[in-house]
């Protein structure tokens, strides 16, 4: 089973959330939303994330997170891995190419994406 964390950076969190959480009823992806810790003097400590796992999480999150990203007029998803490597993976990739992305990344080490405004 793959575990994933996804940043969002640049978006609205809870649209992103909500839209990660469809995967949940329809692909059999766990979604955890996990809210921002917030220190002395109201500075967050750790930003809003949400982690996802399930068997097939990878491919899944990268197809939802560009069908997402393909309603906006900008962004990107970014993969990155254990030992500081990262691919970017652009707004409107076909289908085929996003395959070729999750076996490098699942090869890599992949513990972490970005989806973001460029």
């Amino acid at each position: 089973m793959e575990t994933i964390k996804i940043r969002v950076e640049g978006f609205d969190f809870d649209e992103v959330a909500s839209e990660l959480l469809k995967l949940s009823k329809d692909e059999g992806v766990d979604i955890q939303v996990k809210p921002s810790s917030i220190g002395f003097g109201g500075l967050a400590l750790d930003p809003a994330t949400i982690i996802a796992s399930g068997a097939s999480v990878l491919s899944a999150l990268i197809t939802s997170l560009l069908a997402y990203l393909a309603t906006r007029n900008t962004g990107a998803v970014t993969i990155t891995g254990i030992d500081g490597w990262k691919v970017e993976i652009p707004k409107g990739t076909p289908q085929k190419d996003i395959e070729h992305y999750v076996e490098l990344a699942r090869k890599r080490g992949a513990e972490q994406i970005i989806i973001a405004r460029t």
